[in-house]
């Protein structure tokens, strides 16, 4: 058994259908990416889908298409069907989403996102505290430039777990690989529409992984890139 999950990004019920086919541990239902999000598709979506469920309404300052004032409301109509829910640390909704999971029992996802660069080593351990702090499960996705970056990731990882972490772009890519194995919960995949920057298909991921199980040995282990 994988000690992480692939997580599926979806924002159509034919995304759903072919994730859940792909073999998707988890779906992440991106709201703000949803062309429609009424109460007819809410209802369709929550009688498709037969996988745990994170309902996620990416604002606009951190790459989402959400306006902050819509987010709450639009997050309250995956609440009777989702089992996580993905809320930014820098968002004005994270206290009243998170006290309302806590009632509800939804585990709440604190997520940072930095598209510009990976902070230093001190500054990555403060935000990381704080989505810790915040919230049942901490997410923190930050811009790699180069691979140096993405091993510094890995070592903050490592030291951290459990969290979920990404590197994200082109030089990050390979931390989707590589980061569940240094203590990473989940790693996102897409299918259709890429969801985020470095993201792969699903459905390449899933074959990616399948060749580690299968041909490395039990205690194989990946120290750098």
């Amino acid at each position: 058994m994988n000690p992480f999950n692939i997580v599926a990004s979806v924002s159509s019920i034919e995304e759903v259908i072919e994730a859940e086919r792909e073999g998707a541990d988890i779906i992440e239902l991106r709201i703000d990416m949803v062309k429609r999000p009424d109460e007819l598709f809410f209802k369709s979506f929550s009688k498709t889908v037969d996988k745990p469920i994170i309902a996620t309404c990416r604002i606009k300052a951190e790459g989402g298409s959400c306006e902050e004032d819509e987010q709450f409301d639009l997050l309250e109509s995956a609440l009777d069907f989702c089992d996580y829910v993905d809320i930014e640390l820098s968002s004005k909704n994270l206290s009243k989403v998170r006290d309302i999971c806590k009632d509800l029992k939804i585990k709440t996802i604190v997520s940072y996102h930095d598209f510009e660069e990976t902070p230093p080593k001190a500054e990555m351990r403060r935000i990381i505290k704080e989505c810790k702090d915040a919230g049942e499960m901490a997410k923190v996705a930050f811009f790699a430039k180069d691979i140096s970056d993405v091993l510094l990731l890995e070592k903050m990882t490592m030291e951290n777990s459990p969290i979920i972490s990404i590197s994200m772009g082109e030089a990050g890519k390979i931390s989707r690989i590589t980061l569940p194995f240094y203590g990473s919960l989940f790693t996102y995949a897409f299918v259709g529409e890429k969801k985020a920057p470095g993201q792969f298909p699903l459905k390449e991921l899933k074959n990616i992984f399948a060749s580690f199980i299968h041909d490395c040995p039990n205690d194989f282990k990946i120290f750098g890139v």
